[in-house]
């Protein structure tokens, strides 16, 4: 379906924009990690399951992050 007057997906504001908003969420839920964990940001997490959660949040950012470039 095509919407008239609407930029494509493809369209480098877009893609920037959206790379902005998924950058700054991925910043947020690190923080929010780290306060779960009780440790600092830029540090390593004291527990075996947040160091676990926060690899995967990593992996999802980074496949986040191609398929907003890719698209």
């Amino acid at each position: 379906m095509k919407i008239h007057g609407a930029k494509p997906r493809s369209d480098p504001s877009i893609i920037k924009e959206r790379l902005g908003q998924l950058a700054e969420a991925y910043a947020i839920l690190q923080d929010v990690l780290h306060k779960m964990d009780g440790t600092q940001p830029g540090n390593p997490y004291g527990g075996r399951e947040m160091a676990i959660a926060a690899t995967h949040l990593d992996t999802s950012y980074l496949w986040a992050k191609e398929a907003v470039e890719q698209s």
